[in-house]
């Protein structure tokens, strides 16, 4: 009976150690596939992870829009004029939708519809399935702003200086801005205000329901970046070489950092670090988001419009060389390069083996 007992008791011991050891836990989130156009009008996959291509495909003469992933499917556009869907694994075509004007615009894709500015003065809505226009508003001057879809509208900017406020639905005019020369700035739309840059030296916060004026900031010089709003501070690039911490509520300038040449792209918030790049200084900066305290920067080959993207600790960035770059979040090593046959413009999308987007969406939006 002792022995017995003890039989017992040395099972359950066991039973209940490889019990305590045993995990239920899902498998931890990876990268997996990362998006990227180049100016070889090829749109790219590239192993997330490795650099590796999964494939390319060739969607016109140049691709500057940045990507948006749904549905399965890349939604790009291209300097053909057409709005492209391509498969994600595959990278082949299902349909394609004419706009009639160049595509620097990133499409949106909300509740199976997707949004879409042309160079052809026309901001598109389409059914995301089929790419059948629901309806389209020209407003008389090209759009290179991305929309953002919020509170039942569509924000944008546009060459004739205005920001746009249409309805979502039916595309009507609900309000816009007209003097402020919102050109390529993407609108950032965050707890009912909307944030933007403009070519007049300024960051404007509008309210969203009615385009009124809460505040703005100068700038020492135009801004082509898109803002990126988090923790109650909007972050945004400037030809000024800064870039610009401003507190939410007030507009008030929390701090400032310079960098080695101008900032076209958009910055990135990620687990408390702002990563941002210059332009003629191929440079990437990894900011302290509350202090504006550099924590590292490494330098790539060639100039720099793309904006960067992170994803897991590790940031994604193209630059005018066509080269693809996987850096490491918090050291800046370089974890990878690939290459593309032409410049990048655009700014990559990253999808995860869970099929989480990160992407700097239409205004480097924190994800």
């Amino acid at each position: 009976m002792k022995l017995t007992l003890l039989s017992l008791q040395c099972c359950l011991f066991v039973c209940l150690f490889v019990s305590g050891c045993k995990t239920d836990d899902p498998e931890p989130d990876a990268n997996r596939t990362v998006y990227i156009g180049s100016d070889d009008g090829y749109e790219y996959a590239f192993d997330a992870l490795t650099g590796k291509l999964h494939w390319k495909t060739q969607i016109g003469n140049y691709v500057e829009s940045s990507a948006t992933i749904a549905n399965g499917w890349v939604y790009v556009g291209s300097s053909d004029g057409n709005l492209y869907t391509l498969d994600t694994t595959t990278g082949t075509t299902q349909w394609k939708a004419p706009t009639h004007g160049f595509i620097f615009s990133t499409p949106t894709v909300v509740n199976n519809k997707v949004y879409l500015g042309s160079r052809s003065d026309t901001m598109y809505a389409m059914d995301a399935v089929s790419g059948t226009i629901n309806w389209k508003k020209n407003i008389g001057k090209d759009i290179e702003s991305s929309p953002v879809v919020a509170n039942g509208m569509v924000y944008f900017g546009a060459k004739d200086g205005a920001l746009y406020a249409l309805d979502q639905t039916t595309g009507d005019l609900k309000w816009k801005v007209s003097t402020i020369n919102a050109s390529f700035s993407s609108p950032a739309v965050v707890e009912g205000t909307v944030y933007i840059g403009s070519g007049k030296d300024t960051l404007y916060a509008f309210n969203a329901s009615t385009g009124a004026l809460q505040w703005k900031m100068a700038t020492g010089s135009f801004i082509y970046s898109s803002p990126a709003v988090a923790n109650g501070i909007v972050y945004v690039g400037c030809y000024d070489k800064n870039l610009y911490a401003v507190d939410t509520a007030t507009g008030t300038l929390k701090w400032k950092f310079t960098a080695n040449s101008s900032i076209y792209s958009s910055p990135f918030v990620s687990e408390g670090i702002v990563y941002i790049t210059s332009h003629a200084g191929s440079t990437l900066y990894a900011l302290d988001a509350v202090t504006g305290t550099a924590k590292w920067s490494t330098t790539v080959t060639s100039y720099l419009f793309s904006s960067p993207v992170v994803a897991n600790g590790v940031v994604y960035i193209g630059d005018l060389s066509g080269q693809v770059y996987a850096i490491d979040g918090i050291t800046g090593q370089k974890k990878w390069v690939s290459n593309t046959n032409g410049a990048i413009y655009s700014s990559p999308v990253v999808v995860t083996k869970q099929h989480k987007v990160f992407h700097p969406g239409i205004s480097g939006d924190i994800q």
